[in-house]
């Protein structure tokens, strides 16, 4: 069982979901996809058990709809009432209470309501951007909401996590920038070559200049998170004050596949 399961078992029934668990990548559970391991143990950090990998949610729409949407026991075929605005269905609560708090707690109101209502512009542009797609694809399957862009995907999911624990949805989320051996290109910072591919640099000092671009992305995506908790209101304090965020990766060399000494922070 990973940490974040032994977290939400210990904290379950206090929130709307006891974890989310999240990633910008789908994972497999069956096959081979490195070194002999199972591709569950690259594709997976957040485990109910030893043989039961949790998976996790890539797409925006429907980390958002867990959070705030209908209950997934909810068995009805019309997707209207899941794709109406949950401002527009609270809105009289939100009046009503908004008249009862006093000036610190209205403006906490007010920034709450402004970061889900940003959550929800974005993903409807990118569910507006599907549907352009299927428009020019016809009867070809269409992208399932995700940001066409890599690094709007990314920040995306980060204004979610952001949102999850300000609105108390969930107290443990487990986020994957990447699977492991992921080769994915990262063509928006200039890059050709996959990741994992560069990894394997050899000493090859274009493919390590290459790499420590991609490092540095990552690391200000994570600067960004931790920046937008430090940012929020949360009680008399900011939500930084109320979070540990662990950061970090399952290996230190690609090159040499060393695994210990792992960098976290």
């Amino acid at each position: 069982i990973s940490i974040d399961q032994v977290a939400a078992n210990k904290l379950r029934g206090k929130t709307r979901l006891a974890s989310l668990e999240m990633g910008l990548e789908r994972g497999r559970t069956s096959g081979s996809c490195d070194s002999g391991y199972a591709c569950a143990y690259s594709n997976h950090i957040s485990w109910a058990d030893p043989f039961t990998p949790n998976p996790k949610e890539v797409d925006p729409r429907r980390v958002f709809e867990r959070l705030f949407g209908a209950d997934q026991d909810d068995a009805r075929s019309d997707t209207t009432g899941l794709r109406r605005s949950v401002l527009d269905a609270t809105a009289d609560d939100m009046k009503r209470l908004r008249h009862r708090l006093g000036t610190p707690d209205r403006h906490r109101l007010d920034g709450w309501l402004e970061g889900l209502r940003s959550a929800e512009r974005r993903i409807e542009e990118a569910e507006r951007h599907d549907r352009e797609v299927k428009e020019r694809l016809g009867d070809r399957e269409p992208p399932s909401g995700i940001p066409k862009r890599h690094p709007d995907h990314a920040r995306l999911m980060s204004e979610l996590i952001v949102l999850a624990f300000q609105t108390d949805a969930t107290r443990v989320i487990t986020h994957m920038l990447g699977n492991g051996g992921s080769n994915r290109v990262y063509d928006f910072l200039g890059i050709r070559d996959g990741h994992h591919s560069l990894s394997h640099h050899a000493g090859d000092l274009a493919k390590i200049e290459a790499i420590k671009r991609i490092d540095r992305w990552h690391a200000s995506e994570f600067a960004w998170l931790v920046q937008k908790l430090a940012d929020t209101p949360d009680g008399e304090g900011k939500l930084i004050d109320n979070v540990a965020v662990l950061w970090g990766s399952g290996i230190r060399d690609g090159n040499r596949h060393d695994h210990h000494d792992l960098p976290l922070l």
